[in-house]
């Protein structure tokens, strides 16, 4: 027999997950805890996953609705207020309602675990859209703090490049190349900043120079021709 949650009236996402198996997958998510700030209640865990699995299915306003009434019950449940604030990003920030209530709540989750760089880079994820760049850069760097990562450090380095700061963008792109190589578009922005500083053209006569040496010297040659 069906288990039911406290959040499960007639007609109710739990009631969809009954009726529909690629929904289903959210009893496997909650067992797991595969979703942000899950908690050492299994009900709760379960209710949790049904909303996670909303936002993934992109029926944003339902998953607000679902989250909504668990933080009516327990105000301060983290993932809720979590989730909550990513559904609000995902319905679209060309609504500045949707923006201001993402970071609302993005603000809520850290101002409750200031030590999560996730939080940190999702609101800077919302702020770069808003041309908020200043606040963005400050977010993602307190992200790199508790936990640098190629991912980051490219994140970062993607929003001093359209501050137009060349240099320090460069400082992050080898950064996230030095602990990732596999990063094409960190290469590309990379060598972009050496165009745009100027600098592209020392760059290609430093690397002409170089290979020319490693033939002069593979061929037995002590000098130019």
């Amino acid at each position: 027999m069906a288990s039911h949650s406290r959040f499960a009236p007639c007609g109710s996402p739990r009631a969809f997950i009954e009726l529909y198996p690629t929904w289903s997958q959210a009893k496997s998510i909650a067992e797991q805890k595969r979703f942000p700030f899950a908690t050492d209640n299994d009900s709760t865990n379960e209710d949790l996953a049904i909303a996670y699995v909303l936002v993934g299915s992109g029926l944003y306003d339902e998953a607000i609705r679902h989250f909504s009434t668990m933080l009516q019950e327990e105000p301060d449940l983290v993932s809720a207020i979590y989730g909550r604030g990513i559904a609000y990003g995902k319905k679209g920030l060309h609504d500045i309602k949707n923006a201001e209530l993402a970071l609302f709540e993005l603000s809520r989750v850290i101002a409750l675990e200031p030590d999560r760089p996730e939080v940190f880079e999702q609101r800077a994820e919302i702020l770069s859209p808003l041309g908020r760049i200043n606040e963005a850069v400050n977010d993602l760097t307190k992200a790199i703090q508790l936990q640098p990562s190629a991912r980051l450090y490219r994140h970062r380095g993607t929003l001093y490049f359209i501050s137009e700061d060349y240099a320090t963008a460069h400082e992050d792109f080898q950064q996230s190349l030095e602990l990732n190589r596999n990063q094409p578009t960190a290469m590309l922005y990379k060598g972009l900043t050496f165009f745009h500083r100027g600098l592209l053209k020392v760059k290609l006569r430093c690397l002409r120079l170089r290979c020319c040496a490693r033939f002069a010297v593979g061929s037995g040659r002590t000098q130019w021709d």
